[in-house]
């Protein structure tokens, strides 16, 4: 008789741990119910909320391609982005330089003159 207990009481601890597992699969099975009946819920907020701001995106692009700038630079020959210039100073440099161009030319054609006439022909 004392062989017939052993396996019943064996028998019993297995279906009780069963049942603590089954609880265990049932608790999470509840929480993650719970968890996505909540983001059911808030979904439609998250949905509204990314098409408002990919609305506002396109806004932003279509608005900045129209003006040519794109956030303070602006595209190359090769669609690279460049620096931001600073228009005042480059005017200012790019006066000189040519200032400094056309004197320079007006010195070699005034040298090419002053040799033209004293070679002799």
């Amino acid at each position: 008789m004392g062989i017939s207990r052993k396996p019943k009481q064996a028998g019993n601890s297995r279906i009780h741990a069963e049942q603590e597992q089954m609880r265990k699969t049932e608790a999470e099975i509840a929480r993650r119910r719970a968890e996505i009946e909540r983001d059911l819920i808030q979904l439609p907020v998250k949905v509204q909320a990314a098409r408002t701001k990919e609305q506002e995106k396109r806004r932003i692009s279509v608005t900045t391609v129209a003006t040519g700038e794109m956030s303070g630079r602006r595209r190359g020959i090769r669609g690279q982005d460049q620096e931001p210039r600073r228009r005042r100073e480059l005017r200012g440099d790019k006066r000189k330089a040519q200032m400094k161009f056309l004197l320079l030319c007006l010195v070699l054609v005034t040298i090419l003159m002053l040799l033209w006439r004293t070679v002799p022909s």
